[in-house]
């Protein structure tokens, strides 16, 4: 009986080694780059916060002076995004100029239909820097 085991699994083994089917390969499967389904932006707004020396900072963060108004708790505003500008960025863009308040930016944007993501807030002595993370799907 023995016997008649030992035979039958050395007999078993090339018939469940060979079982084990690999995959085979595309070898001519060319790797594609997809589109990602989303689109990112960074909205950045910088403020003083100590406007005892205002004119080295704005002639650091290239300010025009008249750009600035004489309340200087208010924000200035880009809108980052990447290398593909479009028409819709185009006019963000444009309208960035004009916006004074992150709330404004981000309810803009909303408009457009995009998702805020996150925020980070950077403060060095004078200036605070906000960033604001966006996502939109295409």
């Amino acid at each position: 009986m023995k016997k008649l085991i030992t035979i039958i699994l050395v007999a078993l083994v090339p018939f469940i080694s060979v079982a084990q089917k690999r995959s085979k390969k595309d070898k001519k499967a060319k790797s594609e780059i997809k589109s990602s389904v989303w689109r990112f932006m960074v909205i950045k707004g910088f403020s003083i916060t100590d406007q005892s020396n205002t004119d080295v900072l704005l002639e650091e963060f290239h300010f025009d002076h008249n750009d600035v108004n004489t309340s200087l708790d208010k924000v200035r505003i880009w809108f980052d995004f990447g290398t593909n500008i479009n028409n819709e960025a185009a006019a963000l863009l444009e309208k960035s100029i004009e916006m004074r308040s992150l709330t404004d930016a981000v309810n803009l944007l909303g408009n457009y239909g995009w998702e805020f993501v996150s925020a980070n807030i950077e403060r060095d002595g004078q200036f605070t820097t906000y960033y604001y993370y966006m996502k939109k799907k295409v």
